[in-house]
């Protein structure tokens, strides 16, 4: 069997074990080929998801990240306590699902996990395609910071209405400002080695309260969706516990 059979072979395993997370990791991708013009380069299984038809069973039946029905966006209070005065948040991951949103780097791999490392603590993780790839908004929200900042380079950060921030750094163009409002799905960033960095990639983070989390307890890598259940955030003083409930 060679590497294209290969390909082929992993890609089909791969919809049957998360069908619906992979159509949903498409769809990123033909809305910035197709419609945005974005360039990015192909790696051979980027081009055999690109050749690929899903069945329409497996695609939302709306046009799921840029099209007529697109929910208005929520004003956010980037200053707000996204506990509201309480010790714990939830946010149910089932029903965030139902709304937009997109895998953060279309098609990578995981090349460093969040937690200890040799280095240091690594307070994200690293995703890993192409130099310049195309970096997309993982929900709706507010672009509060997109500059030069100390170890992560360039760097894009979001609020979202959930009280959730996300982080794209090591960027080596930032395609959004401050102060801007960015759709989930939407191309902010092209991926890079600024900062602290040995390789091109993105280093995605999660933070809520300004506490960092593992992004696993949010993301499912294997299948590029949402992890199932509810994430439960319990705060003491200046700490905050992420967990995963599982239904």
């Amino acid at each position: 069997m060679d590497n294209g059979q290969w390909a082929i072979l992993i890609t089909l395993l791969s919809i049957v074990h998360c069908p619906l997370s992979i159509a949903q990791d498409l769809l990123p991708r033909q809305s910035i080929r197709e419609r945005l013009q974005v360039h990015r380069h192909d790696t051979p299984l980027d081009s055999l998801f690109m050749r690929l038809e899903a069945p329409l069973y497996l695609l939302p039946s709306a046009d799921y990240y840029y099209g007529a029905q697109l929910e208005p966006i929520t004003v956010v209070d980037p200053g707000a306590d996204p506990f509201g005065g309480e010790k714990q948040l939830i946010i149910d991951l089932d029903e965030l699902a139902q709304h937009p949103w997109a895998y953060p780097l279309p098609g990578s791999k995981v090349i460093s996990n969040y937690g200890r490392r040799r280095s240091g603590n690594h307070t994200g993780v690293d995703l890993k395609t192409v130099p310049r790839d195309t970096i997309v908004a993982a929900f709706d929200g507010l672009v509060t910071m997109s500059q030069v900042y100390y170890a992560y380079g360039n760097i894009v950060r979001i609020r979202h209405a959930n009280g959730l921030e996300t982080y794209y750094s090591h960027n080596v163009k930032n395609l959004v400002n401050a102060g801007e409002y960015v759709r989930a799905g939407q191309p902010i960033a092209l991926t890079g080695r600024t900062g602290r960095a040995t390789t091109e990639h993105l280093h995605f983070e999660v933070r809520i309260a300004g506490v960092h989390f593992n992004p696993a307890l949010l993301l499912d890598y294997d299948c590029r969706s949402l992890q199932r259940g509810k994430l439960k955030f319990t705060r003491s003083g200046k700490t905050v516990k992420a967990s995963l409930i599982n239904n």
